[in-house]
């Protein structure tokens, strides 16, 4: 994350200082972060280091954080209603979280309830090894950097004057073949996991796009989204 963040400082750098944040522990205090009276930027991006955090919490009796990321996933309005305390609302919130575990740790907390209520099937689970030692440490020099973030930045200013997106012809023509094969989930807890692919492709497929600085999902973008998707099918199966 320390690598990427240093990326993000010279494309978005506002989203970095005030929406990237840490510290997920309730519904209300996720929907007071972005909530109306917070002000008009609804984005957030939770880091957290441990996903053990989050899946205890969502374990206390009257805790409602699973519940509002579910709705946040699915882009709803979030509020909450308490005659004892002031209510809190959040049109249009745009929430995404970034968590890590061990496999062993994730198989003991995430419970049977979080596995099957479509809490779980939110995330992309990616599995991830070492792939090289490097004793002399690694990154990339000034200039690839500087290059790197300028092409995410190019991408990120389109982006923002994106207000529909759709595929041509040929990726429609592929996503016509293969949505029935993402919709038709496993059968057991594994597809309980892994469910809702097809909405992960196609929300892989978008951002693909983006980064091309493209309103148009294009065979490339499409493809790209199920490589994606694939790894993560393939990482919860392990």
């Amino acid at each position: 994350w320390r690598r990427v963040r240093s990326l993000f400082e010279g494309c978005d750098p506002t989203w970095l200082q005030t929406r990237v944040q840490s510290g997920l522990s309730s519904g209300q205090g996720l929907i007071e972060a972005v909530s109306d009276s917070a002000g008009s930027d609804k984005r957030l991006c939770a880091v957290e280091g441990e996903f053990a955090t989050i899946l205890r919490q969502t374990q206390n009796d009257g805790n409602i954080l699973s519940a509002v990321l579910r709705q946040a996933w699915d882009g709803d309005d979030l509020q909450t209603m308490n005659r004892r305390t002031n209510s809190l609302a959040a049109k249009g919130p745009h929430i995404s979280v970034i968590t890590h575990s061990t496999r062993d740790e994730l198989i003991r907390l995430l419970d049977a309830t979080e596995r099957t209520n479509g809490f779980a099937n939110r995330f992309n689970f990616c599995l991830v090894r070492r792939a090289r030692l490097l004793p002399e440490g690694g990154g990339l020099d000034d200039f690839a950097s500087a290059r790197l973030t300028g092409r995410l930045k190019a991408s990120f200013d389109c982006a923002r004057n994106v207000l529909a997106m759709s595929r041509d012809a040929e990726a429609t023509a592929l996503w016509h073949r293969i949505y029935a094969d993402l919709s038709q989930a496993a059968p057991g807890i594994f597809g309980a996991l892994t469910a809702r692919a097809e909405a992960h492709v196609l929300r892989w497929s978008m951002m693909y796009a983006l980064i091309d600085r493209s309103a148009v999902i294009r065979k490339e973008h499409l493809l790209a989204g199920l490589a994606i998707w694939s790894y993560c099918d393939k990482s919860g199966s392990i």
